[in-house]
């Protein structure tokens, strides 16, 4: 069974049998590995806040030869919790969270939206609702689909990202994208639905 050691950010992780933990990895160099992660259900946690989401992390994998990856141990190389527990970022980052998990191929590698999402977290904190705009645009976009189309000021999406985040930007941009996020997928994102509803935005 073959070590193999990946710079990542965790996605996701749910119960999965009694005491595991199935673990969605978004890895720079394979792309968006689902692995289990034995004994993480467990109290205490042998993983810890490294399985907060959008924790960037160096992640020590074994695969089998059947292709079945397990989890052997995280380190965490940038903190998620501090961006998920914050009011401010959360509902923007679930949105993004949903788009990814449903968006991206399974062990195929997209080391440019890796690269831009790293970028991204990082300067959150200058402008969540603007950095969360341009991430999703661009994930939307690099992943093939047409999102520019009729677009209201789809010009500033060609600033870098910043000069972007300088600019005046709507809550009805973003949930736009979210709402075309939504028809490409063919499926009803519920981060979404629960940020129209935080932010009283109309939810026909």
């Amino acid at each position: 069974m073959p070590r193999l050691i990946f710079t990542a950010f965790v996605l996701n992780s749910s119960y999965a049998y009694e005491i595991d933990r199935e673990v969605v990895l978004f890895t720079r160099e394979r792309g968006k590995l689902i692995t289990l992660g034995r004994g993480g259900a467990k109290v205490p946690n042998r993983f810890g806040s490294s399985l907060e989401p959008f924790t960037k992390v160096e992640a020590t994998v074994w695969e089998s030869w059947k292709g079945g990856l397990t989890l052997e141990g995280l380190e965490i190389l940038r903190p998620g919790y501090p961006l998920m527990s914050h009011p401010s970022f959360y509902p923007f980052l679930s949105v993004i969270q949903e788009v990814l998990l449903n968006i991206l191929p399974v062990e195929v590698p997209r080391r440019g939206v890796f690269d831009l999402l790293d970028r991204g977290l990082v300067r959150l904190r200058e402008a969540p609702l603007q950095v969360s705009t341009y991430l999703l645009f661009w994930i939307l976009k690099m992943e093939g689909f047409p999102v520019e189309k009729g677009l209201p000021r789809r010009e500033i999406f060609k600033l870098p990202m910043a000069r972007f985040i300088q600019e005046e930007i709507s809550l009805g941009l973003f949930v736009t994208l979210g709402k075309r996020a939504q028809n490409f997928l063919e499926k009803e994102l519920l981060s979404l639905l629960q940020l129209k509803i935080l932010f009283n935005v109309g939810l026909e």
